[in-house]
């Protein structure tokens, strides 16, 4: 996180990180595994979101949803997240980032690709 912070701020990735943290936002609340989203901080070499989950259990089901969005698999560049990191209690907090694609490379694709959630949906994913 030193590295992503000391390259500066990127106006750039904000908008379509946003949207792409907005979107698990949403989709984590539809299928019963959201997470506190803290504030979207976004850099030169990328941007960052920390999650706090409930519990770990929490925290993988959140996980397998984001994996399997559209707009983890539309973002041009890597993706990462943390390993858990223990709160009080049985919360748990997980750091997803977003790496910056080249400069004159688009940032998410005009298209994105479809969700992979169907199977999810079907086990009743966080219930």
């Amino acid at each position: 996180m030193r590295e992503l912070r000391a390259s500066g701020p990127d106006h750039r990735l904000f908008a379509p990180a946003s949207a792409v943290v907005g979107a698990w936002t949403s989709k984590l609340a539809q299928l019963g595994a959201a997470g506190a989203f803290e504030p979207l901080e976004c850099y030169a070499k990328g941007c960052s979101v920390t999650v706090v989950h409930a519990s770990a259990a929490k925290a993988e089901e959140a996980t397998e949803v984001i994996t399997r969005t559209r707009e983890f698999h539309g973002w041009q560049a890597g993706k990462m997240r943390s390993g858990l990191i223990e709160r009080d209690g049985d919360r748990v907090e997980v750091t997803w980032i977003l790496d910056a694609p080249p400069p004159d490379s688009p940032v998410l694709p005009e298209e994105l690709p479809r969700d992979n959630l169907d199977e999810l949906v079907e086990r009743g994913a966080g219930r």
